[in-house]
């Protein structure tokens, strides 16, 4: 995914930390914030991919968590996956199904989607 989706610091080079897409992570930091509308980006970084993994919740010594609490519980937290099936392009009726999923789980729209660095490469749900 670092690859593909060009994941390095623009100056030194450096691989960016990645990793699949956090849903308690990001569900908390919309209702922290008030977010009202989501854009996807780089959707066209995940075509392709056979399998997909998405975070659901975590699991902190043997207890399951929406989202650590606390710095301790942080360091020991294990993310608990739900794999999905991957899609070939964004015509792919599995890519909708992934987005719907998403929306579903965070509870708000995703109103856009960018599948390329060009700033027309994006549209409207």
């Amino acid at each position: 995914i670092r690859r593909k989706g060009m994941e390095y610091g623009a100056t030194t080079g450096r691989p960016r930390r990645i990793g699949w897409l956090d849903l308690p992570a990001l569900r908390y930091s919309i209702i922290s914030s008030n977010v009202s509308k989501l854009v996807l980006t780089k959707a066209d970084v995940l075509n392709g991919l056979d399998r997909l993994k998405i975070c659901t919740q975590y699991d902190v010594e043997g207890e399951l968590k929406e989202i650590p609490t606390t710095p301790e519980d942080f360091e020991k937290a294990k993310p608990i996956y739900r794999e999905i099936d991957g899609w070939k392009d964004l015509k792919d009726g599995k890519f909708e199904e992934f987005v719907r999923m998403v929306e579903t789980e965070l509870r708000i729209k995703i109103n856009y989607v960018s599948y390329g660095p060009g700033s027309d490469e994006i549209f409207e749900r």
